[in-house]
């Protein structure tokens, strides 16, 4: 508590220990000339201006740098009138928040965002280069064949195509991603996307992937984004492969669910008709702390040129616009590590 000329009325001990200082240091002095601010270079100045205005009536708060015994601190600095009841000012009441650690808590994070997008254009730029290395290539070889006359040139044009359209896919994970890609939504029956999807995912997972389906009987129709909800599919499914390296089983199972009253801790989902999606697997699964990071935007377990770090991040991304909600569950062995959407889209025509 300060007077009106910025006197130091009393001083508890959290600022004492602060500037390792006795009662007799502070009180009775002015603010600025007390320990806590005197060693600070041009701090004085400022603190005498500020509780100027304050005197006058006027909250003051900024965050500032002190060099204390114990180091150099961040606090957020607040000087605030103490009024009577006509208004009259009698006093002010100063208070400061350590936000030392905060700051540095905050640093860190930022760091590690920095160093995660690193990751990510690395692998951007890793898979266009190898689209781009089919594209280049198909066409080169279509020309020299055509120079010579020839005819049977399909499979150069056939990659080509191939190479442009994956290209033109991680564009769109990209749009949707940073949610560019608008959403259209419209009934879906994922019991029947989920078998047209087979000779892609077949492609995609590889030989040493094996993928079986579980599809419900009557199951509702979903309101969602049709491409969007492949592109789920797909990536909880190469999720899956990856934690698979030497193969495994990937099972594609869907369900209707009927949400009622509250929703359980950590799941935000409305009560209401719900088409299940989830997508298991046979791997290695995950540990806790990679459980509790699994959807954020930017993490990823992989290493750098290994992939875009898109998959889960996007799954989120699409779902909770839709009105649903993702869960990452791993039982106690490998075979029940669940990759799922469960609630993923609200049921109904």
């Amino acid at each position: 508590m300060l007077a009106r000329d910025g006197t130091v009325l009393d001083a508890n001990e959290t600022m004492l220990k602060a500037v390792a200082s006795s009662r007799g240091d502070v009180v009775g002095k002015s603010l600025w000339d007390t320990p806590l601010l005197a060693g600070t270079p041009g701090m004085p100045e400022r603190v005498r201006e500020w509780v100027d205005r304050a005197a006058a009536g006027e909250p003051v708060r900024h965050e500032i740098e002190l060099d204390l015994p114990g180091g150099r601190r961040c606090l957020e600095f607040a000087l605030r009138p103490v009024r009577d009841a006509d208004g009259l000012v009698l006093g002010i009441m100063s208070e400061a928040v350590d936000l030392t650690e905060r700051r540095i808590e905050e640093q860190l994070r930022q760091s590690q965002k920095m160093d995660a997008i690193g990751q990510l254009t690395g692998g951007i730029a890793h898979d266009l280069n190898n689209m781009l290395a089919v594209i280049v290539g198909s066409l080169n070889l279509l020309e020299r064949r055509l120079a010579k006359g020839e005819t049977d040139v399909g499979r150069y044009v056939d990659a080509a195509l191939d190479g442009a359209n994956r290209a033109a896919s991680l564009t769109h994970r990209l749009l949707a991603f940073s949610r560019l890609q608008p959403l259209a939504p419209e009934p879906v029956d994922a019991n029947r996307m989920v078998p047209e999807m087979s000779d892609m995912l077949t492609r995609t997972l590889g030989e040493r992937i094996l993928i079986e389906t579980a599809l419900a009987d009557d199951l509702w129709k979903a309101r969602a984004d049709p491409s969007q909800l492949e592109n789920v599919i797909l990536n909880l499914s190469v999720n899956a492969r990856d934690a698979m390296p030497d193969g495994g089983l990937v099972t594609i199972a869907t369900s209707n669910a009927a949400i009622h009253g509250d929703p359980e801790p950590g799941n935000d989902i409305k009560p209401g008709q719900y088409v299940m999606i989830a997508v298991s697997d046979t791997g290695t699964g995950m540990s806790p702390a990679v459980i509790a990071r699994a959807f954020d935007p930017f993490f990823t377990t992989k290493g750098v040129g290994k992939g875009t770090g898109l998959g889960l991040s996007q799954v989120i991304g699409f779902v909770r616009p839709s009105g649903g909600a993702c869960q990452d569950r791993v039982g106690a062995r490998p075979r029940n590590n669940h990759r799922g959407l469960p609630s993923a889209v609200r049921g109904g025509a």
